[in-house]
């Protein structure tokens, strides 16, 4: 059955672009994958359709048209329950701040003139809910809803992170475009012909925003900040 519902989350995996949205390194920064993502939606941005009507002289219609949707872009909002200096350089164009002893990337400087400029791919796994007596692991395989935005822009704050004595979350907002570079992906995301971990079967086209589905492949392994990112590679 292909119908299948997404539940806790598993993997979160941001892969630094150009600005013709393919897939490479910004110095040693090529892609990061984390785990405790809160959630993935969006909003799909579409021009509403518009009607042309024309009546003659006794007011009966002459001609009726209505024009399809057009299709602009996915507003597209990650929810974390942490700041998370990685995804604020990778997605939002801050600035590092380093520990002067460690050198490790302990937060961020928010530059005005490199916010939201940063291009870059998202991809995000869930574990997949099983119905009632039926198994957690059909025919004896994992299964995992993968969720790909292979070319984004524009990522600013959503909800920006609080100061205080709470659990309130943080959002990043981006916008999923048309036109990018990621064909087949950079990595072993799907099963092919034989059933081992490959990239996508079919690449992505220009005109599509985002692809839904599940793999029987497992999510990569959780990365200590941002790797550089080698083509092909597997998680």
């Amino acid at each position: 059955m292909g119908s299948y519902r997404p539940k806790s989350p598993s993997a979160l995996r941001v892969v630094n672009e150009d600005e013709c949205g393919t897939p490479t390194n910004d110095g040693e920064c090529g892609y990061y994958v984390r785990n405790c993502t809160v959630s993935v939606t969006w909003e799909d941005q579409v021009e509403d359709p518009t009607e042309t009507l024309l009546r003659c002289d006794d007011d009966d219609v002459q001609y009726y048209d209505r024009t399809k949707p057009a299709y602009k872009f996915a507003q597209v909002t990650l929810v974390t329950n942490d700041i998370d200096p990685v995804l604020q350089y990778m997605m939002m164009g801050f600035d590092q701040e380093l520990d002067a002893q460690t050198e490790e990337l302990v937060g961020g400087r928010l530059n005005a003139t490199t916010f939201g400029s940063k291009f870059f791919g998202l991809e995000f796994w869930t574990r997949v809910a099983n119905g009632p007596a039926t198994p957690a692991c059909p025919g004896g395989e994992m299964r995992w809803a993968y969720l790909l935005f292979p070319f984004n822009r524009n990522a600013r704050w959503a909800t920006v992170p609080t100061y205080g004595n709470n659990t309130d979350t943080i959002g990043i907002m981006f916008d999923a475009m048309m036109g990018g570079n990621w064909l087949d992906g950079p990595f072993d995301v799907v099963p092919d012909v034989n059933g081992d971990p490959g990239p996508l079967t079919d690449p992505m086209e220009a005109q599509q925003v985002y692809l839904q589905r599940t793999t029987r492949v497992a999510p990569p392994a959780i990365t200590d900040g941002c790797l550089p990112l080698t083509s092909p590679t597997s998680p």
